[in-house]
């Protein structure tokens, strides 16, 4: 129990250490760690940490997908990852273009009402996220819960990679957010669920922290 809650605090303190700098691809942000060396040694650490952890979920999430799979061919993991990239490109492409209607058959009700608002925001200011040279390097499957009522099956997918993201002044073109316009790394979750035999995305997370890893799911209801 002791070597448990030192393991805790040690994340703890880690993942508090770590500055980003916020942006606004779709989702609500992106960044960078500190470039201090205390930072740098932090985020060396924090990676390998968040690393293993990654690991075990996405193999959790293989065993218990290749179980669905047997019973319900619409559990298929490679479809899944490809599905997360397809839609985490849409999302952007939605984003840059400030038309949600664009993604509204991939996403559920929940997600559409929520851009809409804050795509009205961002139009109101006179402002535009600018996304470009978008890179995807890893998407992972770590969660998955499949129940007997397949309306309550999700999945969670881990998308990392590097982006240029910015946003300017519609009206003077003035860059202001990101000036240097500097491609920077991004890790997001995105949250899908079942409608039907379609999986639709609920939520994104772009200010992913260790404890958003560690929580995910992966359930398979007998």
């Amino acid at each position: 129990m002791r070597l448990k809650l030192t393991a805790i605090f040690s994340l703890t303190i880690f993942t508090t250490l770590i500055h980003y700098d916020l942006f606004a691809r779709a989702g609500g942000g992106g960044g960078k760690g500190g470039g201090n060396i205390l930072g740098l040694l932090l985020w060396g650490i924090y990676t390998l940490i968040i690393s293993i952890i990654l690991f075990f979920k996405v193999r959790k999430s293989k065993k218990i997908i290749a179980i669905d799979s047997q019973y319900d061919s619409f559990w298929n993991f490679e479809q899944m990852r490809n599905n997360g990239k397809e839609v985490f490109f849409k999302m952007q492409e939605a984003w840059m273009q400030q038309d949600i209607d664009m993604v509204k058959d991939i996403i559920t009700q929940r997600l559409y009402e929520d851009y809409k608002t804050q795509l009205e925001v961002m139009k109101n200011a006179g402002e535009k996220n600018i996304l470009s040279d978008i890179n995807v390097s890893n998407v992972r499957i770590i969660g998955c819960e499949d129940y007997l009522d397949n309306s309550h099956d999700s999945y969670i997918a881990h998308i990392k990679g590097d982006i240029i993201d910015y946003t300017i002044n519609e009206q003077t073109n003035e860059v202001i957010k990101n000036a240097k316009k500097e491609s920077e790394n991004f890790a997001d979750i995105y949250h899908f669920k079942r409608k039907d035999n379609k999986w639709l995305l609920d939520h994104i997370d772009n200010k992913v922290h260790i404890w958003d890893v560690i929580r995910t799911k992966n359930y398979h209801e007998n």
